[in-house]
């Protein structure tokens, strides 16, 4: 009976760990869509439902901008800003099918840097 009690606290511990983990976890990003001169793009309530929509889970979000991309300065050219999101690695295949991008994660600090999102001004 011991080796039952054993075997159960291996196994919560084994669980608890898994479900802690962050090793399952991986970073997408969209543009915010905003253009120079012009509009604001859409709020990062918007760009979340595209993935709750496909039934991706979110784990957690925030803005930010690309770095180490030049983006020509013209009115109506794209800008650096995005929205990021963190879901399990297991749905990023699906995320980037509606159009994000998987952050590389040996190297996301020179990918991106995250910053505060308008709405929260």
């Amino acid at each position: 009976m011991n080796i039952n009690y054993i075997l159960l606290a291996v196994f919560i511990t084994f669980t608890g760990h898994a479900l802690a983990s962050t090793d399952h976890d991986i970073e997408v990003y969209i543009s915010t869509g905003e253009v120079q001169c012009g509009d604001s793009g859409r709020p990062i309530e918007e760009s979340k439902r595209y993935l709750v929509d496909a039934g991706i889970r979110v784990k957690a979000e925030s803005c930010g901008y690309l770095t180490n991309v030049i983006f020509i300065q013209k009115c109506g050219a794209d800008t650096d800003k995005i929205h990021l999101f963190t879901i399990d690695k297991k749905q990023v295949a699906l995320a980037k099918a509606i159009g994000f991008t998987a952050s590389d994660t040996s190297n996301a600090q020179d990918d991106h840097t995250k910053a505060k999102c308008q709405s929260d001004r």
